[in-house]
């Protein structure tokens, strides 16, 4: 569900790229920068994996084969992600339908990522989670 989630979100900066809003382009171009100087390239490598859409963002990026992460590792990259997302001063709204579905690793990686990321006041205040 969170990588889901979070693929999703990647795939939307990818449309914004190509659309002929200028606005929406410069953001998703923000945004693609944000995360490489967020993320080194083993850890967006690591990432193809869990948000494949990241490579249609970042065309650089080389799947690593050899990669693999943890639980902790991929909350890590999950929460650098979205930080670096949010720092790029644009509101965000997530909401996920059904949570009393999912199971409690699920749940637990939901929490573990918006209680990293929210850690930072300005964070905090572009992010609007509904679940």
């Amino acid at each position: 569900i969170v990588t889901t989630l979070m693929d999703k979100m990647v795939s939307n900066f990818v449309q914004m790229s190509e659309s002929e809003n200028n606005a929406d382009v410069c953001y998703s171009h923000r945004v693609a920068r944000a995360i490489t100087s967020a993320l080194d390239a083993d850890s967006l490598s690591a990432l193809i994996d869990f948000v494949p859409s990241i490579q249609a963002l970042i065309p650089e990026i080389t799947k690593n084969e050899n990669s693999s992460c943890t639980h902790r590792q991929l909350v890590f990259l999950l929460s650098k992600l979205f930080s670096a997302v949010l720092s790029q001063e644009r509101k965000i709204f997530m909401a996920l339908d059904n949570l009393q579905w999912a199971d409690s690793t699920t749940l637990g990686l939901i929490s573990e990522v918006l209680i990293s990321v929210c850690q930072c006041p300005e964070e905090r205040e572009r992010l609007v989670f509904v679940g």
